[in-house]
């Protein structure tokens, strides 16, 4: 009698088990729609930023906010449904100051994305926004700035001559290749400032292709 009552509750808790398994892997499946889809490495992040970081450009952004400062810290993507298409002014595109979030429909736009793979380029954005994480330029591969770490930021909270320029991570296209970065002037004063800027990968290289100032104040 309890060796057939033993057996019989193994059974319920393997068949129990089971459905579990079945029922939790079913839900993981229904949830996710980003399957199989890898983020970059840090090596490809950090081989965008330094193309960006030595061009002339860099400089000329540093001589007008007057700052030498790059954060080491690269930031989370903050990509989202904003608005249905860019808003356009005699056919420059213009970014709301007060919106720093990036629409998907702005990169298409911004023609990161591959005409033909729209809706995949688009879920790639989306994925990398949502599974990116921060992280530190690697000071080995981009050893020509001046890095503002936490702590360096943190000491001039108060300080209103002291700004630094704060880059995202690199948006990717789902065929890696083109890349899309923002970054910001962080200051504590009355000021700042919003660049982006678009790389394509040529001959198996990134390139920057286009910089542009977004805003200033």
């Amino acid at each position: 009698m309890f060796e057939e009552r033993s057996f019989t509750t193994i059974k319920m808790t393997r068949l129990l088990l089971t459905l579990f398994i079945l029922t939790w892997a079913g839900c993981i499946n229904k949830q996710s729609p980003y399957k199989g889809l890898k983020l970059p490495d840090n090596k490809e992040y950090n081989q965008v930023i330094f193309e960006i970081i030595k061009q002339d450009t860099i400089t000329e952004i540093f001589e007008t906010v007057k700052s030498e400062f790059i954060s080491e810290y690269l930031t989370k993507p903050n990509i989202g449904l904003v608005r249905s298409k860019p808003q356009t002014f005699n056919g420059v595109v213009v970014i709301d100051r007060n919106d720093l979030r990036t629409s998907i429909s702005e990169l298409n736009f911004y023609e990161i994305s591959d005409s033909l793979n729209l809706k995949t380029d688009s879920l790639y954005f989306a994925f990398q926004n949502d599974s990116a994480k921060q992280i530190i330029i690697d000071s080995k591969i981009i050893n020509s700035v001046k890095f503002a770490t936490k702590e360096l930021i943190i000491e001039n909270e108060s300080n209103r001559k002291f700004g630094y320029l704060q880059f995202s991570l690199p948006v990717f296209n789902s065929k890696r290749s083109k890349a899309f970065v923002k970054a910001t002037f962080v200051c504590h004063g009355n000021c700042g400032a919003g660049f982006y800027f678009i790389l394509e990968k040529i001959n198996n290289k990134w390139t920057l292709i286009l910089a542009e100032r977004t805003w200033v104040g």
